[in-house]
């Protein structure tokens, strides 16, 4: 049924029907979120024990699925991992849940995401997961869906829990919230433009289950006020960051979309939303010619992102770097190396890169690539390449200098292309230095445009390299063409100096002079020159 068409809806047991001509315009859901640095108001108990449908949900869930091979020759050890890997974001009731205002709820951890979520009936409220430590407190519930001037709030709620997914029934509107690694993902289901026959508009609103002054009356029984958390919408309206006082990023809530019954997308966006005692989001979502029911999801994150290499010794993190866009998003994503990491060869290497997007970079890696040579440590640099063959998306430059390729050490750099489906699953380019042990490729970065052909160019350094002193450096350039990086270095620099290290470090300077080419900087951290291993850049 379309928005503007004539709406019918069956009184429940009485099987008669009202008709009236919905008006065509926008859903707004009005997110009023409250956002305390402190303990919680009193007065907002959370309540709803499961029932023995619900309780029998989740014990059935928490079993084997059916089919499910209970043979413990087949990966037994990995089901095992992933099994307890995936029971960490389970929701559970808890009897006692240890807050002063909240006797029992359903809960559940989000470790990934630094915080727990409790639902109560209508009210979705996270907390830090240690309430003793940084103090903060965000609410989020649903009012009313209808007019927005109507104050009746759905009250009559049914649940139910099924492992790390719960699902709210109130009056027409299907709530549900899904706890992964990714965050806490949060969506509604509108059955009707309107709940009540005969209500002129087709709003929806949520609210917060906590008070963030003492005008609205639910915090009577707090003896002083404290500040909340500020609230900072993006500018394409699709995610808002909360911070506290101390400018530390609490939360993120991200728009992830909209769509009709048939799967159609609707244009959706956030604004912020304000009135005496509550403030938050409003999100409007435009249901011209949309057929329902409509659905609207978010994903709540907390603030801080992290990533690991799950294996010892891996030294993950020895090298980090912005990988520029390489997927064409619109989002900047990142690249880390683990130089010593095993996957079939000991110490080969391995680079992980994490796509951006609206609610920040994933909880796994987007795309990973290694040396399949022991000891070769590959990524022991990373860097973005910048756009070295100019078709718009960005490229990443990764070094491996003891990678050996006809002689032993000699080192290689390797050259990943962005696409619109991400870095490439083999190296586009390979560059080595042709000399036993130079440790070509121990620094790696973007030149910038050091030409000004409109190419991106790369510089690698190999800080060993033998050209008339022993260990005196080399570092090179390789300019970028609609054909990539050319297959021998550009350019060459050497520090004519024994053991001064030249190319340790190498880097793009910008343009220093402002002749709108780019300009590079060298490091040569032994250099002699009136002191002893002084340095010289």
């Amino acid at each position: 049924m379309r928005a503007e068409r004539m709406f019918n809806q069956v009184s429940k047991g009485k099987g008669l029907r009202y008709w009236r001509r919905m008006p065509v315009g926008s859903i707004f859901l009005t997110l009023l979120l409250a956002a305390l640095i402190t303990t919680p108001s009193r007065g907002q108990e959370l309540s709803g024990a499961p029932s023995e449908e619900s309780s029998e949900t989740y014990r059935s869930s928490s079993q084997s699925e059916p089919g499910q091979s209970t043979d413990p020759s087949s990966d037994w050890w990995k089901t095992v991992s992933e099994n307890i890997a995936e029971s960490e974001y389970f929701i559970t009731w808890q009897s006692r849940t240890g807050l002063k205002d909240l006797s029992s709820a359903w809960q559940a951890p989000s470790r990934s995401q630094g915080f727990r979520a409790y639902w109560s009936d209508r009210a979705l409220r996270l907390i830090p997961p240690n309430p003793d430590e940084t103090q903060w407190d965000w609410g989020l519930r649903l009012i009313t869906h209808g007019d927005e001037t109507d104050a009746n709030c759905p009250v009559k709620i049914s649940a139910s829990v099924s492992r790390n997914r719960i699902d709210r029934y109130l009056h027409g509107v299907h709530e549900w919230s899904l706890n992964e690694s990714k965050g806490l993902e949060q969506g509604f289901i509108l059955d009707s433009p309107s709940l009540e026959p005969g209500t002129e508009s087709a709003d929806a609103q949520l609210s917060a289950p906590f008070a963030t002054n003492e005008e609205s009356g639910h915090r009577a029984e707090q003896s002083q006020s404290f500040p909340i958390l500020s609230m900072k919408i993006n500018g394409e309206g699709s995610g808002a960051i909360f911070t506290a006082p101390s400018n530390e990023h609490v939360l993120r809530y991200v728009l992830q979309g909209a769509q009709d019954a048939k799967g159609r997308k609707l244009v959706a966006h956030l604004e912020p939303f304000s009135e005496p005692g509550v403030r938050g989001l409003r999100l409007l979502i435009d249901d011209h010619e949309a057929d329902y029911p409509i659905q609207v999801s978010s994903l709540i994150t907390g603030s801080v992102w992290t990533g690991e290499s799950n294996q010892a010794s891996a030294r993950f993190g020895v090298s980090v770097a912005t990988a520029g866009d390489v997927n064409g998003d619109g989002y900047s994503d990142v690249i880390v190396g683990a130089y010593e990491y095993d996957n079939g060869q000991t110490n080969e290497g391995r680079v992980f890169a994490y796509y951006g997007s609206a609610a920040g970079l994933p909880p796994t890696p987007s795309w990973t690539a290694e040396s399949n040579q022991a000891s070769a440590y590959f990524g022991y640099s990373v860097a973005t390449a910048g756009d070295v063959n100019g078709d718009g998306y960005a490229d990443v430059i990764i070094g491996a200098y003891l990678f050996d390729g006809g002689q032993t050490d000699e080192g290689r750099a390797f050259i990943y292309y962005g696409s619109a489906a991400g870095l490439s699953a083999t190296p586009s380019w390979t560059a080595e230095s042709n000399q036993a042990s130079a440790d070509f490729g121990y620094s790696v970065a973007t030149a910038g445009d050091v030409n000004g052909d409109g190419y991106s160019d790369v510089i690698v350094g190999a800080y060993l390299y033998d050209a008339g002193q022993t260990d005196e450096g080399r570092t090179f350039v390789y300019y970028g063409s609609a054909a990539g990086l050319e297959p021998s270095p550009s350019w060459t620099a050497e520090s004519n100096q024994a053991s001064a290290y030249f190319g340790y470090s190498v880097a793009t300077a910008g343009d220093v002079n402002g002749d709108g080419y780019s300009d590079v900087v060298i490091g040569a951290y032994l250099y002699d020159n009136g002191q002893t291993n002084e340095g010289r850049i």
